[in-house]
């Protein structure tokens, strides 16, 4: 939290492990971590956000991954596990569509239930033009929908 900042809009958005429909973790229940471990992991780069939480809670696990691909732009992620036996580690809100699609699955891995927020924050002394506060409403209602 800082001062300076109006959050205009903020929601909580689960991370989840994922895979693509026809793996053979697909369906599975009750999996922890090592079940994961055996295949190709295709991560957003190290020190991103979701890589950030996700490498800080297999640091207290004493578990360290060596995905196969790294990869800034979570689309050709999903895409990638989407056609492969892939895991990945993403926020709802970029495979929630894939996953109603039955392209995609979310990973039932217990003791990994971890979230961020998600925000949409402007400077709280900086001049609004009616542009701009259009924009901020736009997006206030179109992508805080999960």
């Amino acid at each position: 939290y800082i001062q300076d900042f109006i959050i205009a809009k903020e929601s909580q958005v689960k991370l989840h492990f994922v895979t693509g429909a026809s793996s053979p973790l697909a369906g599975r229940k009750d999996l922890h971590i090592e079940d994961l471990l055996g295949y190709p992991f295709l991560l957003t780069e190290k020190g991103m956000s979701y890589r950030k939480i996700l490498d800080a809670k297999l640091a207290q696990l004493s578990i360290e991954l060596e995905p196969v691909l790294e990869a800034g732009r979570t689309d050709i992620l999903s895409y990638c596990i989407e056609e492969g036996n892939g895991i990945s580690f993403l926020p709802d809100f970029v495979t929630e569509p894939k996953v109603r699609e039955g392209k995609l699955v979310h990973l039932d891995v217990a003791d990994f239930d971890l979230s961020i927020w998600k925000q949409l924050i402007y400077h709280r002394n900086k001049w609004l033009s009616a542009p701009i506060s259009a924009f901020i409403e736009f997006v206030k209602d179109h992508e805080f929908i999960w």
